[in-house]
C-alpha cells in the first residue's frame, strides 16, 4: 500500500513478498514462514461517522401474494454525490434480484443502464440526504436470511470512490396466515390467525380489513398495541363482515371484489436493537471515542443479536427491560486490539461502565 501526500510517498507491506516457486518441488522456506504469525503491523482504516454509507433492510411491507422486496438506504453524509452506480450481487443460493423493477421510494431519481441491467444508477444527491430504493427479489428456498454483496461507485467532483460491504438481511417471508369463515343470517365472521415462523416474538401494531363496495367490516378487538405474538402462541383476529343497509336490495354483483387484510407488526428484535443502539450512540457522542462510532455501533449490533436468543426476547416481552451481559462477556475484546493503542485502556473502562448503567434503562416500546 502506497499513500501519497504531496511529494511524499509512504509504503507499507504487511505481508512478506513471496519468492519465485522453486522447481523440482523443493521445499521453500519462505512459504513455510508465512504460516507463522506476522509481526508486521496491520494497517486499519475506518470510515468517518459522516461518510457515505449504504444500509440494506427488509421492506416494511410484505404482500403474501406478491414478490418480496428489500430497501436500500443511501446516506450521503458530509459530501453530496454527483452520481452513484449501485450493484447488488446475490450470495444466498437461489436468490434472484429484479434490478429492472427497482423503484425510488424516497429522495432520489433512478435509471437502469440498458447495457448493464444489474446496475442501478442514482442521480445527484445533496449533502446529508437520505434516499431509499425498493428492490424486489425472489428466492427458491425458505432461507431465514438474504445475503448480498453491495458495491457502489459514486462520484464527487473529479474524484471517484468505492463502497463495498457484505450484508445479511432477514427474509420477509416468514408469516403463515390461516383463515376461518363463519356465515350467519345477516353477517359473516372472519377469523384470521397469523403465525410467525421466527422464534423471536413480534408486537402487533394494528390490523385492518378492507372490503369492496357494499360491504363493511368491524374488528372484534379494541387495541393491538400491547399484543405480543410468539411462534408457540399465535394470535387470532376476528372481524364482523356485514352488508351495508343502502345496498341490501341491490344485486350481489355489486359486492364483487376481494377482502384485503393488512397486519402491521414489529419484531421485538428490531425494537431492542433500535433502543440499545440509540442509547449507546447518544452516550458515545459525549466521549472522546466518538470517532470510532462506526466501528463500535456495527460491533454492538452484531454482538447484540448474537447474545440474545428466543428465551431472552420472551423475558424482555414480559418485563419490558433489556439486560445485557457484562462488557468482558459481551465480546468487546475482539475489536479492542484494533483501535488506536492510546485509547484501548480508556475505551475498555468506558465500555465496562456503560454495560453496568445504561442498558438497564433500555425499555423497548412494547407496552
Amino acid at each position: 500500500m502506497v499513500l501519497h501526500a504531496g511529494k511524499l510517498a509512504f509504503t507499507h507491506e504487511p505481508l512478506a513478498k513471496l519468492e519465485t516457486t522453486p522447481t523440482l518441488n523443493l521445499p521453500n522456506p519462505t512459504l513455510g514462514a508465512l504460516s507463522q504469525p506476522l509481526r508486521a503491523p496491520l494497517l486499519l482504516c475506518y470510515p468517518r461517522p459522516n461518510a457515505f454509507k449504504i444500509k440494506v433492510t427488509p421492506s416494511p411491507h410484505t404482500h403474501l401474494d406478491a414478490r418480496r422486496s428489500i430497501v436500500v438506504e443511501l446516506n450521503t453524509g458530509a459530501n453530496g454525490t454527483d452520481s452513484a452506480d449501485i450493484i447488488l450481487r446475490p450470495i444466498s443460493s437461489g436468490l434472484q434480484l429484479y434490478t429492472k423493477e427497482a423503484e425510488a421510494i424516497e429522495g432520489c431519481t433512478l435509471s437502469v443502464d440498458a447495457g448493464n441491467p444489474s446496475v442501478i444508477r442514482v442521480a445527484h444527491m445533496a449533502v446529508r440526504s437520505l434516499s431509499k430504493i425498493s428492490l424486489p427479489y425472489g428466492i427458491d428456498n425458505e432461507s431465514p436470511n438474504v445475503d448480498l454483496r453491495v458495491e457502489a461507485q459514486y462520484h464527487v467532483g473529479n474524484s471517484d470512490y468505492t463502497f463495498l460491504q457484505t450484508v445479511s438481511v432477514p427474509s420477509s417471508g416468514h408469516v403463515d396466515v390461516s383463515t376461518q369463515h363463519i356465515s350467519k343470517k345477516d353477517h359473516s365472521i372472519l377469523r384470521v390467525s397469523p403465525k410467525w415462523r421466527s422464534p423471536i416474538p413480534v408486537r402487533l401494531v394494528g390490523a385492518t380489513l378492507t372490503t369492496p363496495a357494499g360491504l363493511s367490516a368491524s374488528p372484534g378487538y379494541s387495541n393491538l398495541g400491547s399484543t405480543i405474538a410468539t411462534h408457540d402462541e399465535p394470535v387470532c383476529l376476528t372481524f364482523k363482515v356485514s352488508r351495508n343497509k343502502h345496498t341490501e336490495a341491490e344485486s350481489d354483483t355489486d359486492d364483487a371484489g376481494k377482502l384485503q387484510l393488512t397486519i402491521e407488526y414489529r419484531s421485538l428484535e428490531d425494537d431492542v436493537v433500535l433502543q440499545v443502539t440509540s442509547i449507546f450512540s447518544h452516550d458515545l457522542q459525549t466521549t472522546s471515542f466518538a470517532f470510532l462510532s462506526e466501528l463500535l455501533l456495527e460491533s454492538l449490533t452484531t454482538k447484540l443479536k448474537a447474545c440474545l436468543g428466543a428465551a431472552e426476547y420472551e423475558a424482555i416481552a414480559l418485563t419490558s427491560e433489556v439486560t445485557l451481559p457484562p462488557a468482558n462477556a459481551f465480546g468487546w475484546e475482539d475489536i479492542l486490539p484494533h483501535v488506536p493503542g492510546d485509547t484501548t485502556a480508556d475505551l475498555r473502562a468506558w465500555l465496562q461502565t456503560w454495560h453496568e448503567v445504561s442498558p438497564s434503562h433500555a425499555k423497548p416500546a412494547i407496552t
